[in-house]
């Protein structure tokens, strides 16, 4: 237990074999280049409670990767926002901020997120791509019930479980549909979103279509 720390910024974890690392007032982190946050195996966990922000620094070349593993979990649990910061051509190319759990009982707690945004949908690089990521796979979760709004984010639906009943707005983005089960009751805006389903889907309150690109029947769109 990290009880003292206050500032994180630019700091890659890895939490493995077991290890719970917890950083209790940290409340803010912020990516200055290439940063990594890893709970990996079974009973690993990096617990972040307090911070309600991330984001990355400004210029180009800035990625920031959330990563629950082989059944680790992150609890980022307090953040509300998520946020690449406006920055003009060329400082604002090739930076993300990726989610991913990956393998059963990965999990990260994304409880209080309400917006998602990043700055950019344009992907040059696949090593460093523009526009960041939401992803499951392999039956991992990421608990985020309170999400509404995503800017310029992949969203990819693996064998799992992302918290989508309250998203109102994917714009500038993208929606990848890979496993059974996926609902986006309150969706409204998909402007100028590529949204590609290997199942069935109904979008019951979805108004506004405007650029949007849609593919039925399976598919692999997303932007590398």
């Amino acid at each position: 237990v990290f009880a003292n720390l206050t500032n994180a910024d630019g700091a890659s974890v890895y939490a493995e074999k077991g290890a719970v690392l917890t950083f209790p007032v940290v409340t803010s982190y912020t990516s200055t280049y290439r940063s990594v946050l890893q709970a990996s195996g079974t009973g690993s966990a990096i617990e972040m409670p307090s911070v309600t922000r991330i984001t990355t620094a400004d210029g180009s070349y800035k990625r920031l990767d959330i990563q629950a593993l082989g059944g680790g979990r992150v609890d980022l649990s307090g953040v509300v926002s998520i946020v690449e910061p406006p920055q003009g051509w060329p400082e604002l190319r090739n930076r993300s901020i990726n989610l991913l759990a990956d393998g059963a009982e990965s999990r990260i707690d994304l409880s209080s997120l309400v917006n998602f945004s990043d700055s950019q949908s344009h992907c040059d690089d696949g090593n460093w791509p523009g526009m960041s990521t939401l992803a499951v796979s392999n039956g991992g979760t990421i608990v985020s019930p309170s999400l509404e709004s995503l800017t310029c984010v992949s969203v990819v639906h693996g064998a799992g479980s992302i918290g989508t009943s309250r998203v109102t707005s994917v714009v500038l983005g993208q929606i990848a549909i890979n496993t059974s089960g996926v609902s986006y009751p309150a969706l409204e805006s998909i402007s100028n979103t590529s949204v590609s389903s290997q199942f069935g889907q109904v979008f019951m309150n979805l108004t506004n279509v405007d650029g949007a690109s849609v593919y039925a029947g399976g598919g692999d769109h997303r932007c590398r």
